[in-house]
């Protein structure tokens, strides 16, 4: 199955085109199919979702704007004039911080609170739903996520102090397992490691060679030649070394690792380097990592910003058409990995025999 490629058309064209009926199914969705459901069974429920967030942004104003700016202002005030509160309010300091946060700490329990309530909502309402979209078979767990074990076993990142995730997604497609979730992993030091989707696929098949596909910033920073140099030396333990490609734009973007040059080849054929060279173009930002070992194939989206893919906007959408971009955003990060581990599975030079 290849790639659904996104029609280059206006936004409320595209809009618009989401209201043709097609017939619905128990396989993967297509792009159409998407927008027809979403119009069909979803739009209604998110704007109305997205509705109910606006007490609460409200109660964060005014908690910035009438507590905590305007104490943080008279903190500063006493400091630069040396002044004490029994000069200015008539009573003590510690009296006044304790003012303060009799009348704050509740507002934040209760803003914190109302915030928890309403994202389990939104998960159950609006994230779950556009997984079916995707796939009936598909089980959505909020509270759940992918193992160290399979995290560890894509050697595309390390683990140290911190592991943690949520959303977590599994189901069979077609004749391969598929799970994936939010990970968050950092060192002591509270530098991430890895903030983002993390997917595992496994297969009936194996591959014999271990290959593996990073972000290239090297090529872009120091030029082709001396990146590669470098990346050959570094790339030559544990017998993986970096595989040389024919697709100028691909080595780029990545730099590739195998354990077996030929097997890295078929695995990366022009068409399968065309669709990753998509997919990290329509990522923006976030970096796309892949691995291929034995019957697994794993896939990293990792962001640069913390961003939480599957939480509840901060700023509500305000148009019909923002807001179908911000499901149609869940649906291409979730269903385009499933059309690549796809794409591979029905590859059939791909596996040994």
């Amino acid at each position: 199955m290849t790639l659904t490629k996104l029609p280059k058309i206006s936004p409320s064209h595209m809009y618009g085109l989401a209201r043709r009926s097609v017939k619905e199914n128990s396989h993967l969705s297509t792009y159409d199919e998407f927008k027809t459901l979403y119009l069909t069974k979803l739009e209604k429920t998110l704007i109305q979702r997205l509705q109910e967030i606006k007490p609460i942004n409200i109660g964060w104003f005014v908690f910035i704007f009438l507590f905590a700016f305007p104490y943080i202002l008279l903190r500063l005030y006493y400091a630069i004039y040396s002044l004490t509160p029994e000069q200015i309010l008539g009573f003590p300091r510690d009296l006044t911080d304790v003012i303060f946060f009799i009348i704050v700490f509740p507002l934040i329990a209760y803003l914190l609170r109302k915030h928890d309530r309403f994202t389990k909502i939104y998960k159950e309402t609006v994230i779950g739903p556009i997984i079916k979209l995707i796939n009936p078979n598909l089980q959505y767990f909020p509270n759940k996520h992918i193992s160290a074990k399979d995290y560890l076993d894509s050697r595309l990142f390390k683990m140290d102090k911190t592991f943690e995730g949520d959303d977590y997604i599994e189901g069979v497609l077609d004749n391969f397992e598929f799970k994936m979730s939010e990970l968050h992993t950092a060192y002591e030091s509270k530098h991430p490691i890895f903030d983002g989707l993390f997917f595992v696929f496994k297969y009936q098949k194996n591959i014999n060679s271990k290959t593996c596909i990073y972000p290239d910033r090297a090529q872009r920073l120091i030029g082709k030649l001396l990146a590669q140099k470098i990346q050959s030396f570094l790339g030559s333990r544990d017998n993986e070394n970096l595989v040389k490609l024919e697709n100028p734009e691909f080595e780029k973007l990545f730099k590739v690792f195998s354990t077996d040059q030929i097997e890295a080849r078929t695995i990366l054929t022009p068409v399968m380097m065309e669709k990753i060279i998509k997919f990290q173009n329509d990522l923006g930002a976030v970096k796309l990592y892949i691995s291929f070992i034995n019957n697994s194939v794993y896939i990293g989206l990792k962001s640069a910003t913390h961003k939480q893919f599957f939480e509840p906007p901060s700023l509500i959408p305000r148009s019909k058409i923002a807001i179908f971009n911000f499901a149609q955003d869940i649906y291409n990060c979730i269903n385009t990995p499933i059309e690549i581990a796809k794409e591979i599975n029905n590859n059939a030079s791909v596996w040994k025999k």
